[in-house]
């Protein structure tokens, strides 16, 4: 039978797998702090920006919603063949009424917005062939911004002036 021989192993590998069991890895303290502080300040800045744009464009969406209720009272009046009228109840709650079947249509707008129908008696006309009755100017506030829209009375559209 054989002995078993013992292989040498240098001294120098020991020492490199101790050393390498031994050491400590990780961020220090003073690090995570940095990195902690570096990410405070840019959500900071970040923050009201993104808070801004969200709400301008949920005022956007508004806007174009309101639109869109425009188009959607002209085609009733069209189709139906009579009077439509939208109207903005307690300053936020817009409303498509016809003379027959009532309420078609009625949604909230965003906090903090304003539709202005002063000049047009707060009401928007549709006859019969789609037309609107009476022209006039709509304004649209908000906290960021206030835009003036005409109507045209032949389409009964609004434009941004």
């Amino acid at each position: 039978m054989q002995a078993q021989q013992k292989v040498k192993v240098p001294h120098l590998c020991f020492q490199k797998i101790r050393h390498c069991l031994h050491r400590q890895t990780g961020f220090t303290l003073l690090e995570v702090l940095l990195v902690l502080f570096c990410m405070t300040v840019v959500l900071a800045v970040t923050f009201p920006i993104f808070v801004t744009r969200l709400h301008y464009s949920l005022y956007e969406q508004a806007v174009q919603k309101f639109s869109m209720t425009m188009y959607e009272a002209q085609y009733v009046a069209r189709e139906l063949g009579e009077r439509t009228t939208i109207t903005i109840a307690d300053g936020n709650v817009v409303t498509v009424m016809s003379e027959r079947e009532g309420v078609i249509s009625e949604w909230k707008l965003p906090e903090g917005m304003n539709i202005d129908l002063s000049k047009l008696n707060n009401k928007i006309h549709y006859t019969e062939k789609g037309t609107i009755s009476k022209v006039g100017t709509i304004f649209i506030e908000t906290p960021l911004w206030t835009k003036e829209y005409t109507i045209n009375f032949t389409y009964g559209r609004m434009r941004e002036r």
